[in-house]
């Protein structure tokens, strides 16, 4: 499970720490998410810093600031992060988002913390079939507020569609 009631049911500050790192990068990169995971943010926290922020919803009514850009769909998302000459493009979610990003033929990096506790979710992060993702690299266990965690990384391999 990933959510819960469209909040995460953990506190990690160490993994929001992480999550900032790579997804800002050298500060030229783009993240794209639906719009529940938008909602999701704190407002404090909107749009996300030193990222180029893209939102995916139907809603053409949807009201962001001026300097987040709407799209209608995960392509048209991709087309428009393009456009700004990215270093990377990360895909933050939600679960609808992040299933059609893993299944579209652009993903070749998945970026996972895998925490060992049960938690009460009503949101699951999609399958990674094992014929199209390995995992890379995993740093070793840590532990914070009781949790212990593990970042990892899923690289594509060629899958049963031959892609690379």
């Amino acid at each position: 499970g990933i959510g819960f009631k469209n909040t995460i049911p953990w506190n990690l500050p160490n993994e929001l720490k992480y999550f900032q790192e790579v997804t800002i990068g050298n500060g030229n990169n783009v993240v794209i998410m639906g719009r529940k995971t938008w909602e999701s943010l704190p407002e404090k926290s909107k749009p996300l810093k030193n990222r180029f922020n893209i939102v995916i919803s139907t809603n053409r009514n949807l009201t962001l600031p001026s300097e987040v850009i709407l799209a209608d769909s995960l392509d048209t998302a991709l087309e428009l992060a393009e456009a700004q000459s990215p270093t990377q493009i990360f895909v933050i979610g939600g679960a609808h988002t992040y299933n059609e990003a893993i299944n579209h033929t652009e993903c070749d990096k998945i970026y996972i913390t895998k925490i060992q506790e049960e938690f009460e979710y009503d949101t699951c992060f999609p399958y990674i079939d094992p014929n199209r993702f390995e995992q890379l690299d995993a740093s070793e266990p840590q532990n914070q507020n009781g949790y212990t965690y593990q970042f990892q990384i899923w690289l594509k391999t060629c899958g049963a569609e031959g892609q690379n």
